[in-house]
């Protein structure tokens, strides 16, 4: 998920004909909006579905033939590993919100609170997708056309509530404005001198 940035109910219905190792790609027949489109593999994707396609325990040549408890308990087990750092205001919002998560207060963070993800609910597969959509924004050739059409969405307006552009990003904005600038500063200097 985190390298499709797929919807998980996309994924699940991906079927082993959908899947065309020749062009690196897999058919999402069964989108959201109606709209099929094609997603493009990673080499760790890749290396995950090879392994999967003519696997023998394939019913209806699904994939991923998982029950939503086998996500949910998988889900979980990555949850409890994955670290979550959680910064209040003040150091009395930090021990109120220990409290109301079982969550055991540490002070020496001070305003912050250390625990794993499972004290976050709001932490689900589907952040996946928006980790995949905001990777592929911060990509070099940052083109948010293209991230519409890799979420298979219809609105823009839809993929930009999806991404979060790093600061390092506008930071590289802004030297593109400063090579403007130096163009224009160096042709003032070459018309005062005629």
């Amino acid at each position: 998920l985190v390298d499709l940035g797929c919807r998980q109910s996309e994924l699940w219905l991906v079927q082993e004909q959908d899947v065309n190792l020749e062009q690196n790609s897999i058919r999402i027949r069964t989108t959201k909006n109606g709209n099929p489109r094609v997603i493009f593999m990673s080499v760790r994707v890749r290396d995950i579905i090879s392994k999967r396609l003519g696997n023998e325990d394939m019913p209806n040549r699904l994939l991923f033939n998982y029950d939503n408890g086998w996500y949910r308990n998988a889900w979980d087990r990555v949850r409890e590993q994955l670290p979550y750092t959680k910064v209040f205001p003040t150091d009395a919002l930090a021990k109120e919100w220990c409290d109301n998560h079982g969550v055991t207060y540490k002070n020496k963070y001070g305003n912050a609170v250390v625990t794993n993800r499972m004290a976050d609910p709001g932490y689900t597969p589907h952040v996946l997708r928006h980790t995949c959509l905001t990777r592929l924004a911060n990509d070099q050739n940052f083109d948010i056309a293209k991230v519409q059409t890799w979420a298979g969405h219809k609105s823009i307006i839809v993929t930009r509530r999806y991404i979060t552009i790093r600061d390092e990003k506008l930071k590289d904005m802004a030297n593109s404005l400063n090579v403007y600038g130096n163009v224009s500063i160096l042709k003032q200097k070459e018309d005062t001198k005629d």
